[in-house]
């Protein structure tokens, strides 16, 4: 679905034409853009568009747990993912939470997780922060004016209640 725009424009060399100085039109001018092909960038690793449980991860001091869900990712599929723990992780740290489609098995890595958000091999679940040795959890920055104000930017700080 697109729309086409032709456009002519003007030359000079029509005016000798429409003056009758010359028999032969000029030709019409060339005004279309060609055409651009996308430069082969690689696939980065797929987002959940939709999911059956709202908050699918909790956390403690040291590990993560997953819920077991169903979610649509970005090319439509609809995948079904278990529950699962991720054990021996820091306290008070930020992470990515990722599905691995390969070894269909969960990883978290300290956030922000470049190189695994740059593979099409995972489906990021969840950004979650364990809580910190005293049981709290650290803070979370303001969203920016115009993220809907609802602060930290969609990020799960894991004191959230599981559907």
């Amino acid at each position: 679905m697109g729309v086409t725009l032709t456009c002519r424009s003007e030359t000079f060399a029509k005016h000798e034409f429409c003056l009758g100085r010359t028999g032969n039109a000029p030709p019409t001018p060339d005004l279309s853009i060609p055409i651009a092909y996308p430069i082969d960038q690689p696939r980065a690793a797929y987002r959940i568009i939709s999911q059956t449980v709202t908050y699918p991860a909790t956390s403690d001091t040291d590990s993560i747990s997953i819920a077991a869900f169903s979610a649509v990712i970005d090319d439509g599929r609809t995948i079904a993912l278990p529950s699962g723990t991720i054990e021996g992780l820091a306290a008070g740290t930020e992470y990515v939470v990722l599905w691995s489609l390969s070894a269909q098995a969960y990883s978290a890595m300290p956030s922000p997780a470049i190189e695994a958000l740059a593979s099409p091999d995972y489906v990021l679940v969840r950004y979650v922060t364990t809580q910190n040795v005293d049981g709290t959890y650290p803070g979370t920055p303001t969203a920016p004016g115009g993220d809907g104000g609802g602060g930290g930017g969609g990020r799960y700080t894991g004191n959230e209640a599981v559907p």
